[in-house]
């Protein structure tokens, strides 16, 4: 009887999303063009196949995360889609930036050891309706059925918006603003940090720093968009590499 008053529920859920797709279609977050009607993810096909090509993993010397995967640049549609999911209220890109991030990691090794995620904290003074990258840490847990930690780190200081500044600005900005929620015991295991988008790796790399002050043994950073930057507001000795 449960199982069937699941998949009426299932069938429910999924008529209610089929016609809001008829009345406001869902686009692709990269290519700007019409999703599939009932298709939860606003990915398109053509653009499902480009997400490897247009991956990047970031290895940055010194560091305190062993490495950085983003799964779309930071550009184009693919920029004005964020911008929107962050901004505009548009909760259900989610599902589409997760999509990007599951699609890139699916049958990777170290999923069989990292089982716990925490996303990048954003601090209560930002006015905003939810933490984005809690909601694309969502739908990734839910696929890989990993768990999901969202109050691990906290946000300390609400700052000014780090995309204005430089690649050494953002270094010291970030210094001493996150912290650690102590209800969690995190000592020898592996965490995978998840944020929207990965640029000098700053922010990343001062949270996995606070992971790893309490005990983490790895850190792995997972972003739905790599935005690689030059000169003064990039970091010289990262390295990028295709997936």
């Amino acid at each position: 009887m449960r199982k069937f008053k699941k998949a009426i529920t299932k069938t429910i859920c999924k008529s209610g999303e089929i016609g809001a797709d008829i009345l406001c279609p869902k686009k692709c977050i990269m290519c700007n063009c019409l999703t599939p009607i009932g298709k939860k993810e606003a990915v398109c096909s053509d653009c499902e196949k480009k997400i490897k090509s247009q991956s990047a993993v970031v290895v940055e010397p010194d560091s305190y995360f062993e490495e950085a995967i983003g799964a779309i640049p930071y550009e184009g549609f693919a920029r004005k889609s964020m911008i929107r999911f962050k901004f505009e209220a548009r909760k259900y890109l989610a599902s589409a930036f997760g999509y990007c991030i599951s699609r890139l990691i699916d049958g990777r090794d170290f999923l069989k050891d990292y089982n716990i995620m925490c996303p990048v904290p954003i601090h209560p003074g930002r006015g905003r309706e939810y933490n984005q990258a809690a909601l694309i840490a969502k739908y990734v847990c839910d696929r890989f059925d990993i768990e999901l930690c969202e109050n691990m780190l906290i946000k300390l200081k609400n700052l000014s918006p780090v995309s204005a500044m430089g690649y050494s600005l953002r270094r010291v900005s970030v210094v001493g603003c996150i912290d650690f929620n102590t209800q969690y015991d995190i000592f020898g295991k592996n965490i995978l940090l998840l944020d929207d988008i990965y640029t000098t790796g700053s922010t990343a790399n001062e949270c996995s720093k606070i992971l790893k002050m309490h005990g983490a043994a790895n850190v792995i950073v997972l972003a739905a968009c790599h935005n690689e930057k030059k000169g003064d507001e990039a970091d010289g000795n990262a390295t990028y590499f295709g997936f």
